[in-house]
């Protein structure tokens, strides 16, 4: 998948937005998925940055979450993906080398 920047960024947002009509709680959506986004796409996988390490495990850390995650990608996209989440930090510290201990999902 090679998209411009502005396709992969509306992208995300129709992701987003599927993901918020799927979390009940506004401030869950709001605390860890509003900032969220679509870093790059490699193959299978959906690397995706987020606020912070906490955010991380709260994602990774609840399979509902991530759920809403697979599953509003495979409908906007019609494509199964894995993804990885990434911290800011990481992708500051690392500039775009991954954490080999992330997971992917």
């Amino acid at each position: 998948m090679v998209v411009s920047l502005s396709q992969q960024n509306q992208l995300w947002n129709r992701i987003l937005s599927n993901v918020k009509e799927r979390v009940e709680d506004k401030h869950i959506y709001d605390s860890f998925f509003a900032n969220t986004k679509l870093h790059k796409v490699e193959g299978d996988i959906m690397y995706i940055c987020v606020d912070s390490k906490l955010s991380i495990k709260l994602i990774e850390g609840n399979s509902t979450y991530t759920s809403y995650i697979l599953d509003s990608i495979k409908e906007v996209t019609e494509t199964e993906y894995k993804i990885r989440l990434l911290s800011k930090e990481e992708i500051v510290e690392k500039k775009d080398s991954l954490n080999k201990d992330s997971q992917v999902i």
